[in-house]
């Protein structure tokens, strides 16, 4: 209602769950969700699928959650998170191009503990051909695309590289929300051979 030209964008932290020594979860919900939208997930999130899903996939533990809400063209560009996601659509829909950790070849990633560590150096809307080289012959034929609409959702394994725009209607909202699974384990003890999507962490 305070944005009706669609200038906005929201990402915001829903909740922080924290895994234990003892084996229990500290669950912290954001100061910002009031109670209708926490009564909401309360119902509506289905905590048994979720373990079945991170059982399922061998996943570390549901450790946080982010809602998404923008105008029709927002644009989230090219990144990988060090989650296993599940990414599900509320309102209108996603876009996805997506590539897996190899494409860094062809992506530039920023180094590691740089401000934007974890996010490539090249704008897929405008390749620039001439500072990046590799770009085009290393990322032809390789992406997957992938939309996303409401109910619907999508596994994106960590360190995957994805570029997400958002879709509706004028006047109405892309909203998503999504699960990461903690991978933290792995990263602190890693297995050898290191397995490709962590190369990307001596980047």
């Amino acid at each position: 209602r305070d944005d009706p030209d669609g200038r906005y964008y929201l990402q915001a932290p829903l909740v922080l769950r924290d895994a234990q020594a003892d084996g229990t979860v500290n669950e912290v919900w954001s100061k910002g969700i009031d109670g209708r939208l926490r009564a909401d997930c309360d119902r509506d999130v289905d905590r048994s699928r979720l373990a079945a899903i991170e059982e399922a996939g061998c996943f570390g533990h549901w450790s946080r959650s982010q809602l998404f809400v923008g105008p029709s063209e927002s644009l989230s560009p090219i990144h990988y998170d060090q989650y296993d996601n599940i990414f599900m659509q509320v309102a209108g829909i996603k876009r996805f191009l997506l590539f897996d950790p190899r494409a860094a070849e062809g992506l530039y990633p920023f180094p590691v503990a740089h401000p934007y560590d974890e996010y490539a150096m090249i704008d897929l809307e405008r390749i620039d051909g001439q500072t990046f080289p590799r770009a085009r012959s290393a990322l032809e034929g390789r992406g997957a695309v992938a939309v996303l609409k409401p109910g619907e959702a999508m596994y994106i394994p960590t360190h995957w590289w994805h570029h997400v725009q958002g879709g509706a209607p004028r006047g109405a909202w892309s909203i998503s929300v999504n699960f990461w699974y903690n991978i933290y384990q792995v990263m602190l003890k890693p297995p050898h051979p290191l397995p490709l999507h962590l190369e990307l962490e001596l980047a």
